[in-house]
């Protein structure tokens, strides 16, 4: 479940990492992906300068983390979330199956324009280390 314990715990798994020869990699998680029914709770979490469900002035402790909110509606699960690095440093890989093909077609009977454009990819994640999330429950 998405809590601040579990926001920081994640945190804490990325600064701790070690790479395939147990060097210690660097990376700070800037992402938060999570389910679009979680919000509210994401906005209470990260986007108040308060700590979030206290009536004091503790501060909150992932305001200064850069962290910020990306909702996905394809998450299959609504308790589902993840950590994520920024995209320039994630070990995502984006690969042309058919390059852009693009199509027009002017009819002169009715006096139509046809636009189409054609176009494949597709989408990988090479390296397992830069994503942290929740775990599947039953």
């Amino acid at each position: 479940m998405l809590s601040t314990a579990a926001i920081q715990a994640g945190q804490l798994n990325f600064r701790l990492l070690n790479d395939d020869r147990s060097r210690p990699a660097e990376g700070e998680p800037t992402r938060l992906v999570y389910h679009p029914t979680e919000i509210p709770l994401v906005r209470d979490l990260i986007g108040s300068s308060g700590l979030p469900a206290s009536a004091n002035n503790d501060m909150n402790t992932l305001v200064p983390d850069n962290l910020y909110g990306l909702p996905s509606r394809y998450l299959t699960r609504t308790l589902d979330w993840f950590l994520c690095l920024p995209v320039e440093e994630s070990d995502m890989i984006f690969m042309w199956r058919d390059r852009p093909i693009a199509r027009n077609f002017d009819d002169p009977f009715t006096m139509d324009a046809d636009f189409t454009l054609y176009i494949r990819v597709a989408q990988f994640i090479g390296d397992w280390r830069w994503i942290y999330g929740s775990t599947t429950g039953v």
